[in-house]
């Protein structure tokens, strides 16, 4: 055998542990930074405060009421685009 450096299988053992070396510490990185978030947002927050993934509740919006005489699914679409835009979760839909 040649040598050592010239070796394409211990060339790509090596890639592979460095990368491995790589994601784990980026993997620790990222949850310290996720954990100060956490900790910094949750002292900030109070009682009925908005949250910041949330847009604030509730933008006005006309909506037709639904006569029974048209598609309802245009009615029942523009519904649902408005909970989606304001992010409503699903058992506070009414």
């Amino acid at each position: 055998m040649g040598d050592a450096d010239s070796d394409p299988i211990k060339k790509l053992t090596d890639a592979i542990c460095d990368l491995q070396t790589t994601v784990a510490a980026n993997a620790q990185a990222i949850a310290a930074i996720t954990a100060d978030r956490s900790s910094h947002s949750a002292s900030k927050q109070f009682p009925g405060e908005h949250h910041n993934d949330r847009p604030p509740k509730f933008q006005k919006m006309d909506f037709s009421k639904y006569d029974g005489t048209k598609d309802p699914l245009i009615f029942l679409n523009r519904c649902e685009s408005y909970f989606h835009q304001q992010r409503i979760m699903e058992e506070e839909k009414v």
